[in-house]
């Protein structure tokens, strides 16, 4: 059964006290199965995963938080019921490095790690530029412009900006 916030009957006023979750996916015990806490975009998306998080940790014994600005309650639902995959920003950015280090087999162990150096940058949020590249963490593990060619830099970073146009579109 799905409930909403404003529905008397919602379980989750048991186990929130007076918070309400925006929704809730329950069986027919009670017992949440997924939960979704929307926010309008004018309100710190930061501050509805958290809250999302905490509803989570509080009800559900195996979760995962996503944050997919573009993604409906249906595509949600869809998801719970496994229908559609919905993939988390940091699993749609992992798998793109990933495929994009496979199609390069002759990458060097340092050329791979310095990839995945990358790719832990921008797990962080970090938007990066050439010259970042050429700033620690990068430069530790060794100089972007001797680690690959000019032809291959361009394909890294198009890579980059590909991953996370792929992740805001999602």
């Amino acid at each position: 059964m799905l409930f909403c916030d404003s529905d008397e009957r919602n379980p989750t006023q048991k186990i929130f006290g007076k918070e309400y979750v925006d929704y809730a996916l329950v069986n027919r015990d009670g017992k949440p199965l997924a939960i979704v806490e929307a926010k309008r975009s004018s309100r710190d998306a930061l501050a509805g995963k958290r809250q999302a998080s905490d509803y989570a940790d509080r009800t559900l014994d195996d979760f995962k938080v996503y944050s997919r600005p573009n993604a409906t309650l249906i595509d949600f639902l869809r998801h719970i019921l496994g229908l559609v995959q919905i993939t988390s920003q940091e699993e749609e950015i992992s798998t793109a490095f990933e495929e994009f280090i496979a199609a390069h087999p002759g990458f060097s162990a340092q050329q791979i790690y310095f990839l995945r150096t990358m790719r832990s940058a921008i797990l962080r949020r970090a938007r990066l530029t050439v010259h970042d590249l050429q700033q620690p963490p990068f430069s530790r593990v060794g100089a972007v412009h001797g680690l690959f060619e000019e032809a291959e830099l361009e394909e890294i970073l198009n890579m980059v900006v590909v991953a996370q146009e792929r992740v805001r579109s999602c």
